[in-house]
Order: structure tokens, then C-alpha cells, then sequence
């Protein structure tokens, strides 16, 4: 008789599991660290965009209320001062309108003219009334009403807007251009006098025909003046950003013009933030130039600190963590396995042809089978829990391709732990170690039960339950399960164009009696004899030792649509 050996195949299998389960660990990881990111840029651009749009609306409504005011003018040239108050306290700024200091006209005074305006104000409005600064000048820009917003008696009544280089481009581009125009960054004054403030002015030309010349030589012949708004750059920028919901998202740099200079600074949010976050570097930083009634404004936007508190960046470190332990414990079973193999393949080296001690390994195998059953179901429970987690985030989220994705992850480790379950119980049968349990329990229970998981997983088919049992019954509760979880996931299977599974309870004189109805393919006639009867279903008997007899044999030819009868 020759000699047999055993030798050892591939041991490298376990390291190979290590490595793909690894592998697709860092993969996962880096897929959800790169969508996390791009989540939360799209949620930085998306503050960025609204933000820039509020500044743009803002103005806007601020434009469109100084052509009202100039619209006044072109109906009533000679409009009075109390007019023009009384019309201004109609708009109610401090309520309306918070960040407008103040609504004017400023006149267009010839140098012939400059005598005859003075003497006329201080004999109609104001008897102290002047032009300053002092000196002679071509032509003069002089603030003749102004009303504030705070109702207080305006101080710059009189002051001639000319005299500032970057007031007078202003006025001079609004003027030739016949549009809206804002002034760059200039102080704020008071009789005179600069106060710490800085801001910038809108100014609206008016010309004396009520409309706009078509040329440039027209419009410097017809200007007569302009309405104009003087606004506190904090006042007005902290009313734009201090009306979203989540004003922490972002800290705001806003510069007069393209130049990026402390001097040209209109705004900054950061100067509000403690030492700690003044240090923080920020993830996003984009930079944007808004236009607006002709002035270019650069802002520069930057995340705040809290603005990663809203983000998801730890899930993938979790991914990581959770991958790495099912990939240790999947190398770590595999590598049992393999080491099991090789001391059953040893032993049946050194005992040759001994039955005996070849049962002995055969019993080793099937024990390993028996505890690899048992022990996958922990990283498969583990990484079914990791995959709900993960789906119902990307749910609240909407993202529908990733929960997609994570809904059939799921269904697929569902159908490993009925493997894992199946492969369990062929082990036991093989191993005579199959037993029974039988009690006494509520068949209505048991079948609910098994009706509900079995729809979950296999939401095509509506399972409709009819029928109650009135007595209890005896017998194996989870052994019966299987038998009908294997009913109805065959007749869910022969069930393709069906879209509803029927199982009916009713009693019985010798028990209870459970049928599956489906609406599939039927059985072939060829092989209609070859079943115990024709109709589907099961007959729980209260004859224990039959019901054992029963049970084992169907466990042992593994049939699906069987009755068992007395």
C-alpha cells in the first residue's frame, strides 16, 4: 500500500486577506476623507456666494432708494428743505434703513455763483450758513440738505464734497457717466474735523432736465447736483453679516479697490475674534472682486474656527479604525484556520492510516468550521453596524449615490450572515450534532417574526399573512423558523414577475398547519411526483418523536416545499 503524504498548500492566503482587506480600508478611508472635504468646500462656497450676493443686494436696495430721492428732484427742481426733511422722515431710516447715515443733495455752485447761493441760504434757511473749506475754486460741491438718520442736527451742511480727491472722482465719474457711484474709502467728517470712522458715499447725478444727457459734454452742461449717502463701513457691513443664520462660518476682509493694504482695509471680521482663534489657520480661503455702483471692492473670504465643528472629518478616522480591526480579525481567522488546517494535515501525516485518528482531524475540521461560523458573525455584525451608521449619515445629508451604495453593502452582508448561519448548521448535521429543543410556543409569534426579517430583506414582494393559530404548539421554535425561512425565500425566488407572497395559518386536528402561496413559475409536472404532495407547506405535529424524525430528514435533504404527515 503506498505511503501518503499530506502537504500544505498556500499559506500565504491569510497575508493576501490582510493586504485586500487593508487595501480597501485605505480606499474607503480616502474615499469619504475626499468627499467629507468636498462637502464641506461646497458648504464654504456656498456661505462665500451668499454672502457676496447680500453685499451686492444690499446695495442694491440702497442704489434703488437714492433714485427715489432722486426721482423728487427731477419732479420738483426747487424742492424746500422742509420738504426734503419731511420726505426723508417718511422712509424712517434708523428702522428701514440702519446702515444709511444719512440722505443729502449736494448743489453745483459756478465760482460767479458762490456770493448770490451763500447770501440766499442764510436769508431763507440759515443765517450762519457758508461754504467751507475756505478759498476760491472753479466750481463748488456743496452739501445743502442732509438728513440724518439719528434725526441730530447734521454739522456738514455747507462742506464742499470737491475738495476731497477721491469725494470729487467720484462726483466727477458720476457725473460724466450719468450712473450711480460709490466713492472709495474716505473719513467721515464733523464740521469739519475727521472722526475715527472711516466709510464711503453713494452719489446719484441730477440734471436740470429731469433725465440723462445722451453725451458727456450735455451732461457737465445740465449737472445741477446730487443726492448722495454717506455709510459707516462697520455700521453697514455688520448689518449684511450679522443677519445670517451662522455668521461664525466666515470671517470677511473686504479692501477698497485691487490693492490688499492696511490703508485700503474697509472691513475686517477678524479684528472681533479672541487671541486663541486669531492664531487658527484656516482650511478655505478664496478671494472674489465684487462691483459695485462702480467701485471694484476686494473681499477675501477664510473659514472661521467653528466652522469645522459643522464638519464630518472624524467619520473617516473611525472608517480607519473600524477597517483596520476587521482586517486584523479577518487575518487573525484566517490565519487559525490555516495554522488548524495544517495541524489536522499533521496529524493525518503522522497517524497515516489510522481511521481513528483521521476522524480525530475530521473532527478538528468540522470544529474549526463550528468556531470560524461563530466568530465570523462579529466583524460581519461589527461592519453591518459601520455601514448603517454610514448610511444614515449620508441620508440626512442627501448625498443618494453613496447611501445607495451603502444600502447594497448592507443587503450583501445580510446574504454572508444567512451563509454564515447555513454553513453553521451543515457543520452540525455533518457533525451528528444537530439537536432539537422542543417547548411549547406561540406559532402566530414565531411566523409574524420570520415574515417581518424576511421582508426586509427582500422588499419586492409583499408578504401577506392570513389566518391565526388558537392553540400553541410543540416543537424546535427556531428549527421551524428555518424551515420556513426556506419557504419563503424559495417561493420569493420562483416569484420573479410576483410582486406578493401568502402565508396562511390555520389549525389543524393534529396540529397546526402553515402554507406558503406564491405566484411564480409553478413545479414542472415531471417532477411533481417526486414531492411528498403538491401543495406547500408544513404540519407541525405534537408527536415529539415524529416531529424529530421530520425535522431531521428535512434538515438532511435540505427540501424546501415539503409537508410532513402522520
Amino acid at each position: 500500500m503506498a505511503r501518503i503524504k499530506l502537504v500544505i498548500h498556500r499559506p500565504w492566503i491569510p497575508y493576501i486577506i490582510l493586504i485586500l482587506t487593508l487595501t480597501l480600508t485605505i480606499l474607503s478611508t480616502f474615499y469619504i476623507s475626499r468627499a467629507t472635504h468636498i462637502e464641506d468646500r461646497l458648504r464654504f462656497l456656498n456661505a462665500v456666494q451668499d454672502t457676496s450676493n447680500s453685499i451686492s443686494d444690499r446695495m442694491n436696495i440702497y442704489v434703488t432708494l437714492l433714485r427715489s430721492i432722486a426721482g423728487l428732484y427731477a419732479s420738483i427742481p426747487d424742492i424746500s428743505k422742509d420738504q426734503f426733511d419731511q420726505y426723508i422722515n417718511q422712509l424712517h431710516l434708523q428702522k428701514n434703513y440702519p446702515a444709511v447715515q444719512g440722505i443729502g443733495f449736494i448743489q453745483l455752485v459756478h465760482d460767479n455763483e458762490k456770493e448770490s447761493f451763500i447770501q440766499s441760504i442764510q436769508n431763507n434757511i440759515n443765517p450762519q450758513f457758508t461754504i467751507y473749506p475756505s478759498g476760491d475754486r472753479s466750481i463748488y460741491y456743496v452739501v445743502r440738505y442732509l438728513r440724518l438718520r439719528t434725526n441730530q442736527p447734521p454739522s456738514s451742511i455747507g462742506y464742499d464734497m470737491g475738495t476731497n480727491p477721491v469725494r470729487l472722482n467720484a462726483l466727477e465719474i458720476a457725473r460724466d457717466k450719468g450712473i450711480p457711484t460709490m466713492s472709495g474709502k474716505v473719513d467721515l467728517l464733523s464740521k469739519g474735523e475727521t472722526i475715527t470712522q472711516s466709510g464711503f458715499l453713494i452719489f446719484i447725478p441730477i440734471y436740470s432736465d429731469g433725465g440723462i444727457p445722451t453725451t458727456i459734454s450735455e451732461r457737465r452742461a445740465k449737472i445741477v447736483g446730487f443726492v448722495y449717502s454717506p455709510f459707516e463701513t462697520n455700521t453697514f457691513f455688520q448689518g449684511i453679516l450679522g443677519d445670517k443664520t451662522l455668521p461664525q462660518l466666515l470671517n470677511v476682509q473686504i479692501y477698497d479697490g485691487k490693492n490688499i493694504t492696511q490703508s485700503t482695509v474697509l472691513h475686517d471680521s477678524r479684528s472681533s475674534m479672541d487671541k486663541a482663534n486669531s492664531l487658527y489657520l484656516p482650511k478655505f480661503q478664496v478671494s472674489k472682486s465684487i462691483i459695485v455702483a462702480g467701485e471694484i471692492w476686494t473681499v477675501i473670504f477664510s473659514n472661521h474656527p467653528e466652522f469645522e465643528s459643522e464638519s464630518q472629518e472624524d467619520l473617516s478616522f473611525f472608517v480607519f479604525i473600524g477597517g483596520l480591526l476587521v482586517s486584523i480579525m479577518l487575518f487573525m481567522l484566517s490565519r487559525s484556520q490555516y495554522i488548524a488546517r495544517a495541524n489536522a494535515e499533521n496529524v493525518a501525516i503522522k497517524l497515516q492510516y489510522s481511521q481513528k485518528e483521521l476522524q480525530k482531524a475530521i473532527g478538528l475540521r468540522d470544529n474549526f468550521i463550528s468556531i470560524a461560523s461563530h466568530e465570523l458573525k462579529t466583524p460581519v455584525t461589527s461592519l453591518k453596524v459601520y455601514t448603517e451608521m454610514l448610511l444614515r449619515k449620508f441620508s440626512q445629508k442627501g448625498d443618494i449615490q453613496t447611501t445607495d451604495y451603502l444600502s447594497k453593502i448592507i443587503k450583501q452582508i445580510d446574504k454572508l450572515t444567512m451563509l454564515i448561519q447555513d454553513l453553521l448548521n451543515v457543520s452540525r448535521i455533518e457533525s451528528n450534532q444537530l439537536t432539537f429543543r422542543i417547548e411549547k410556543f406561540d406559532l402566530n409569534t414565531m411566523v409574524k417574526e420570520v415574515i417581518d426579517n424576511t421582508q426586509q430583506i427582500d422588499p419586492r414582494h409583499t408578504i401577506i399573512l392570513k389566518g391565526k393559530i388558537k392553540k400553541s404548539v410543540w416543537g424546535d421554535r427556531e428549527r421551524i423558523g428555518q424551515v420556513l425561512i426556506n419557504l419563503l425565500n424559495n417561493a420569493s425566488k420562483y416569484s420573479p414577475k410576483s410582486d406578493k407572497l401568502i402565508v396562511i395559518l390555520k389549525d389543524s386536528t393534529k396540529g397546526a398547519v402553515v402554507s406558503v402561496e406564491d405566484f411564480g413559475i409553478g413545479i414542472n409536472k415531471t417532477h411533481q411526483k417526486k414531492y411528498l404532495i403538491a401543495f406547500i407547506g408544513l404540519v407541525i405535529l405534537t408527536n415529539k418523536h415524529f416531529l424529530d424524525w421530520g425535522l431531521d430528514y428535512i434538515f438532511r435533504k435540505q427540501l424546501s416545499n415539503v409537508t410532513v404527515v402522520r
